[in-house]
């Protein structure tokens, strides 16, 4: 792959410490355009390398790149050196491998708008999209006869992919390039759903877990979009059998680390392990049997994320339960700590913030409430928010250098929180006084948080924040007191 060299005009740069971050527009090598946001860790040394080799890390709409000072090996992949220089406002980028920065605030011919789903009460639970200025609209009736319920909101090379259902052929793949109509991609299962999740970029293609409904297996297994041809094939059949598992069945939580996408999956005979597959080889192979013996012995890795050049999840040995456990890509995952040596602590909602991974755990004591780990030191509490219970923080989303959560401190309910990595998390406001607002699926869209909420009086509406007054309502966008319920906020560029 040739070295590219492009001019990155007037970014945005917020300094954190010990991160400068800017947020751009990124091309792969299929020329797509998709959203990053780029991490500098300690922007003084010169010259910078990506922290992962190949893919894009991130979740949803939340795709992220962490750059650190060069060592001296560089990576042998490309030309295998991308050097950085930090201006005022803008930075030169020499980069290899797939992911070009073309743009950073403007210049794109392109601009931001908020999706996500929404029922108005007439269409029931559709696509809809924000512009910031104008009321919030809906895209397209998908499902006329009843709702199509648009999740997995997740944009790739210039169309923004998604699960619905319109009521004919059952819960399939859709795209949409922000002009046209949605459409559906394919029917994977003729027969009924495919019931498509977990849509990630990796390798430069789209991969996901779905049914095909012809294989006697009920269970979801690893598939992967042509976007030139529309068409997707099965990657691999991990399953044999025809037993449905339920709960403990198909793949689930992927995410790309070291140039291999990993992800949870029971192949019927260890049980729900952590597996991966490699794009060059083309291979699924089961990466480590945390809980070894039968397919009864599930360790379950979930909440897949990378932090530090290492794969953190959670998973139980039959032993200590439900804990944060690492792995580094060629030893066998180790148990970073035993939270809760009573029972589990369930660590969920890994989130990397200022060079910390910040997470919600319960050691038995406490109650879930907000956690910390800085990749060396024992795991940490950093605030008993709701001494009387649980605060059960959530939807961790790093804004204007503060991370915002959803919480409960016993007393005002589930209300938006504030945390500056320094200071006892704070309320930001109460947005429902006479219980919970019910603060959920935060997203940052152009400078500003928006998040769902209730008032109180109107139900579950959108709602927004720009970092210094009271929050505000977007739209009723049904009228009364029924939630039109926005959820999956999604950010995507046409």
């Amino acid at each position: 792959m040739a070295c590219l060299t492009k001019r990155v005009g007037y970014a945005t740069i917020h300094y954190l410490t010990p991160y400068v971050s800017f947020t751009c527009l990124c091309s792969d090598s299929g020329f797509g355009i998709l959203r990053k946001t780029i991490h500098i860790c300690n922007p003084g040394a010169q010259p910078l390398e990506y922290l992962n080799t190949r893919g894009v890390v991130g979740h949803e709409n939340n795709t992220e790149s962490y750059i650190r000072p060069l060592r001296a090996v560089l990576f042998s992949r490309g030309c295998g050196m991308k050097k950085y220089r930090t201006l005022q406002i803008s930075i030169t980028v020499l980069i290899a491998f797939s992911f070009l920065i073309i743009s950073c605030g403007g210049g794109s011919g392109k601009e931001e708008y908020l999706y996500f789903r929404a029922d108005d009460g007439v269409n029931g639970s559709e696509l809809w999209v924000y512009d910031g200025v104008s009321a919030p609209t809906m895209v397209a009736d998908i499902n006329s006869a009843g709702q199509s319920q648009p999740n997995e909101l997740t944009p790739f090379k210039g169309r923004l992919f998604f699960r619905a259902d319109d009521g004919v052929n059952g819960t399939e793949l859709w795209s949409y390039d922000g002009n046209s109509d949605p459409v559906m991609v394919t029917d994977i299962n003729p027969s009924g759903p495919a019931g498509p999740y977990s849509l990630t970029q990796y390798d430069g293609d789209l991969y996901f877990a779905a049914t095909n409904g012809i294989d006697g297996d009920p269970n979801s297994e690893l598939w992967v979009l042509d976007s030139s041809s529309n068409s997707a094939s099965m990657v691999t059949d991990i399953y044999k059998g025809t037993t449905f598992f339920e709960i403990d069945g198909g793949i689930s939580e992927p995410a790309v680390y070291d140039g291999k996408l990993y992800f949870s999956m029971n192949d019927g005979i260890a049980g729900k392990e952590l597996w991966c597959y490699d794009a060059d080889t083309g291979e699924a192979l089961m990466a480590a049997d945390i809980w070894s013996g039968s397919d009864t012995s599930h360790s379950l890795p979930y909440n897949l994320i990378v932090f530090k050049e290492k794969l953190y999840f959670t998973a139980k040995d039959g032993v200590n339960g439900v804990e944060m456990w690492v792995y580094d890509g060629a030893n066998a995952p180790t148990m970073v700590a035993d939270i809760n040596t009573a029972g589990y602590s369930n660590p969920q909602g890994f989130t990397v913030f200022d060079g910390k991974l910040f997470f919600t755990a319960n050691d038995g004591i406490h109650g879930s409430e907000l956690w910390q780990y800085d990749g060396v030191s024992t795991p940490s509490m950093v605030a008993d928010m709701n001494t009387a219970g649980n605060s059960s923080p959530s939807f961790y989303t790093a804004y204007n250098n503060l991370l915002y959560f959803s919480a409960d401190n016993g007393t005002d309910g589930r209300e938006l929180w504030v945390y500056d990595g320094i200071a006892a998390p704070s309320m930001v406001s109460d947005i429902n006084t006479n219980g919970d607002s019910e603060v959920y699926w935060l997203t940052v869209f152009k400078d500003k948080l928006y998040f769902n909420a209730n008032d109180g009086v109107i139900g579950r509406e959108l709602w927004v924040y720009d970092g210094v007054n009271e929050p505000l309502l977007v739209a009723d966008i049904r009228v009364g007191w029924y939630p039109s319920q926005p959820s999956y906020l999604t950010v995507f560029r046409h």
